[in-house]
């Protein structure tokens, strides 16, 4: 097998940047994963493409990553969520030979923590918080942020 097809499986990245591979949602396997590290250098690997830039910047922030990357043939394209219209663009070769490199850029290059999902999900808590404010230690504006939630992953518009 050539280092081009042993870089087309998430165990090759693995071993070789030593980060986990977890299956994004409704992906099939082994097509489109988030490669985490912990709290910086994660980013979404996707083997297939095919999705435009804009869903691949709202998949790596829904992922809370920075940076979704795609292999597609000989190239490797990079979508970071807060700039999804400044794609770069990297040849495979060049990534794999210089594969620490390229995710030490990864790294650096990661978009600011603000206007990160989670920051998102904290901002919205907080309010609801302000709004129901009837407790002290927040468990009904938990219970109401919870039913948000779920109503938008049901995706209705209804709260009782």
């Amino acid at each position: 097998m050539d280092i081009k097809s042993e870089f087309k499986r998430s165990d090759a990245w693995r071993a070789a940047l030593g980060l986990l591979p977890i299956p994004l949602r409704d992906s099939d396997v082994n097509e489109r994963y988030a490669l985490l590290n912990g709290s910086v250098g994660n980013f979404c690997l996707d083997f297939v493409g095919g999705i435009s830039r804009d869903a691949r910047a709202t998949a790596a922030w829904s992922a809370d990553v920075g940076h979704y990357v795609t292999l597609d043939d000989d190239r490797v394209l990079v979508t970071r969520w807060d700039k999804p219209a400044g794609e770069e663009n990297y040849s495979l070769k060049s990534v794999l030979e210089k594969i620490h490199d390229f995710h030490r850029h990864l790294e650096r290059e990661g978009p600011s923590r603000g206007g990160s999902v989670v920051a998102h999900v904290l901002q919205v808590f907080r309010q609801i918080r302000s709004i129901v404010s009837d407790d002290v230690d927040g468990k009904r504006a938990l219970q109401v942020f919870l039913h948000l939630l779920a109503s938008a992953a049901a995706k209705t518009d209804r709260i009782a």
